[in-house]
């Protein structure tokens, strides 16, 4: 799926991350949907990337680094954050142009 994205610039959130065996149960898979879900009631939340096979990435976009702070410190979103992840990293990004066909 390609995000719909706001107007440039704008902020990607980077999240790469290694699953534990856990996951080869499908529970990271199921978290993740669930933040999407809470992702989208988000104001400033208008697109979200994922790409997962062995190593996990999700590209969240965001209108302001403050709206995707938002969803970082929802209840929920804590709660659910780290589970079944053996490795992650972090990336925050401006966007500043972008491309498609």
């Amino acid at each position: 799926m390609i995000a719909d994205t706001p107007e440039l610039p704008y902020y990607a959130v980077i999240f790469s991350l290694l699953c534990s065996l856990e996951d080869e149960r499908g529970y990271y898979s199921r978290t993740a949907n669930r933040m999407l879900e809470l992702a989208r009631r988000q104001p400033g939340f208008p697109g979200f990337e994922p790409a997962r096979y062995g190593l996990g990435i999700s590209v969240s976009c965001w209108n302001s680094p403050e709206a995707g702070k938002t969803m970082r410190n929802t209840e929920r979103h804590r709660a659910m954050r780290f589970a079944g992840i053996k490795e992650f990293g972090i990336r925050i990004c401006r966007v500043e142009k972008e491309h498609s066909f």
